[in-house]
């Protein structure tokens, strides 16, 4: 009786932990994984989305990946290395952060030291609402 309890255990550690995982891959890893390879095909002429990636002629191995569409996030032909709308744009995003940051450490700081030392009458009033 005992090995069967244990077993029912296992399969539903199993089940609990499968599931999640199962859906996250079917949902998430799998389209992932699709948008990566249509993103680095170099489709030619085609225009095939689904174009072989690796091709055999004479022996020899051909890749055929196109990485220009990721070079282009950090090269502008025309002004060079970093000068790119999405590099500007990242650094403009991490300096609005550094500042809500620095705000809320300003203000939130003294607030909560302030908070603390207020009568719990005074706190259940104010936090009622």
């Amino acid at each position: 009786m005992l090995g069967l309890e244990h077993l029912f255990l296992r399969r539903g550690r199993l089940m609990v932990l499968g599931v999640p995982w199962f859906w996250l891959l079917l949902f998430f890893a799998v389209p992932f994984f699709i948008l990566l390879r249509l993103s680095v095909t170099d489709m030619g002429e085609k225009l095939n989305p689904f174009a072989p990636l690796i091709e055999v002629n004479a022996g020899h191995f051909s890749l055929h990946l196109k990485f220009s569409h990721y070079v282009s996030l950090i090269l502008d032909p025309e002004s060079g290395w970093g000068q790119t709308l999405y590099i500007e744009s990242y650094l403009l995003s991490l300096r609005y952060a550094l500042l809500t940051t620095c705000l809320c450490l300003f203000f939130g700081y003294p607030f909560a030291y302030f908070w603390r030392a207020v009568p719990a009458m005074f706190v259940r009033c104010c936090c009622s609402w």
